[in-house]
């Protein structure tokens, strides 16, 4: 089974360090295409930021925005546990904020979420606030956690309303979503678990 729909974003840290600090290639690279964007120019996005109730006391959203801002991010996905931190951040800034439902109302819900109908309605109402891009960041650890009513009903919304799935888990639990929903879009989170590069390739 081909996979088209895996997404697997890395942190452009290489753009955070001076020129100096770079070893130089053994051989001159080709030359970038013209209008190509120098490398410290290049819009950064984070694809993987919490604001959770412990951090809602030690940064306010301001001060979140203005980090986002120092560190060159343009805009960053965020998550929360609860939901009401992403909400906070997205108020303050729509322009660099892009906001992603996490199914955990607390970090209670982390265990049996996959087979609670309380959860998967806690999530089927709130997306219809139509704010979010994203339902995740969530955990799966065994593909069979995947075949469960909730899920494949999580799946199909995704792909009903163009949503991402932010999933963090090994492989199989991936492709076990792709087959219940083949044209779901799916965030591979940390790209898995602690997965070698070459089970990374095969994903890709």
């Amino acid at each position: 089974m081909r996979f088209r729909n895996l997404i697997i974003i890395a942190a452009a840290l290489l753009l955070w360090l001076p020129a100096s600090s770079v070893a130089a290639p053994a051989q001159a690279a080709a030359p970038a295409p013209a209008g190509t964007p120098s490398p410290e120019r290049l819009p950064l996005f984070d694809t993987h930021v919490h604001y959770s109730r412990p951090d809602w006391d030690v940064y306010s959203p301001a001060q979140i925005l203005k980090i986002l801002g120092a560190a060159g991010v343009r805009r960053a996905l965020v998550s929360s546990t609860p939901d009401e931190g992403t909400l906070k951040l997205f108020s303050a800034g729509p322009q660099r904020i892009v906001p992603s439902l996490r199914p955990y109302r607390s970090r209670a819900d982390m265990g049996g979420w996959t087979r609670s109908q309380e959860v998967f309605d806690y999530v089927s109402k709130r997306l219809e606030r139509g704010v979010y891009k994203s339902v995740g960041e969530f955990h799966i650890f065994d593909a069979g956690d995947v075949n469960t009513y909730q899920i494949g009903g999580l799946a199909r919304l995704a792909v009903k309303r163009g949503l991402l799935l932010q999933i963090h888990s090994g492989p199989a639990p991936v492709r076990a979503l792709f087959a219940i929903a083949s044209k779901v879009k799916i965030l591979w989170a940390h790209a898995g678990m602690s997965e070698p590069p070459g089970v990374v390739g095969r994903m890709l």
